[in-house]
């Protein structure tokens, strides 16, 4: 039974058997307690998402987002609230936005906007990218390349096939930028 279970999982923390308490989160039935203690366990250990895994599995889905934001995961943390329509969804994609922008990774944040429909935001942040890139005289051709890509992002929730183009033109002007 389920105190079978519990006992289980608590000598495999103590053994630090991990792999072992992955295979465990498979074997306990959705919705138990358990499982909410064996997702606060991957997480104390930096397992992002096994945790995720097993909050899911016990269905609370705050609670894998909440470990998803404290172990630094934001992709995941975005794409969990988005798929589960998180109220506060807003509100970590503005966190995570800044601290893109504060370890100046401004294409990344780019990518998040877009994943977010936020084509606004990612259309000001592709203008300002071209226009740092102005100030230091860089490859005309790159340049006019984020320009063309801001205006194309401005307009692009009205087009359905541009976000496929749009992901290639991003990655090799990602490719371009990193070489210089």
């Amino acid at each position: 039974g389920l105190g079978d279970v519990y006992k289980t999982q608590e000598c495999y923390y103590q053994m630090e058997s991990f792999d072992k308490l992955e295979e465990l989160v498979d074997q306990i039935p959705d919705n138990s307690d358990i499982l909410i203690e064996l997702g606060e366990r991957f997480q104390s250990v930096g397992m992002c998402d096994s945790a995720v895994k097993a909050f899911q599995k016990a269905r609370d889905i705050k609670k894998a987002i909440d470990c998803c934001v404290l172990l630094n995961q934001w992709n995941l943390a975005v794409d969990l609230a988005e798929r589960n329509n998180f109220a506060q969804i807003e509100g970590l994609l503005t966190v995570y936005a800044n601290k893109l922008l504060e370890k100046k990774k401004k294409l990344e944040c780019v990518e998040l906007y877009r994943r977010a429909n936020r084509n606004t935001e990612a259309a000001k942040l592709l203008s300002q990218i071209a226009d740092d890139l102005v100030s230091k005289d860089a490859n005309p051709v790159l340049i006019k390349k984020l320009f063309v890509m801001a205006a194309l992002e401005a307009v692009s929730y009205t087009h359905l096939t541009l976000p496929t183009i749009y992901s290639v033109q991003i990655s090799v002007v990602a490719v371009s930028l990193k070489k210089k």
